[in-house]
């Protein structure tokens, strides 16, 4: 069947980008520490493992690498 993807099927390319930018300028390594604060603040009001289900973008990165790239 032909899955329909979503807006947070694309978040994976959001983990390499503030990784790669961070060795260029110190100010897009605060990208990343948003992406530490997120989950924390969604499983502190209630979310619970919302963010960790659904949107992540290190698991969806490591998803593509692992199964799809066979690294």
């Amino acid at each position: 069947m032909n899955k329909k993807k979503h807006w947070y099927d694309y978040l994976w390319i959001y983990t390499p980008l503030y990784l790669i930018l961070g060795l260029f300028n110190i100010l897009f390594a605060w990208l990343g520490m948003i992406e530490f604060l997120i989950p924390l603040f969604i499983a502190l009001f209630g979310g619970g493992k919302a963010f960790c289900n659904k949107y992540c973008a290190r698991g969806q990165l490591f998803d593509i690498l692992g199964n799809k790239l066979n690294l």
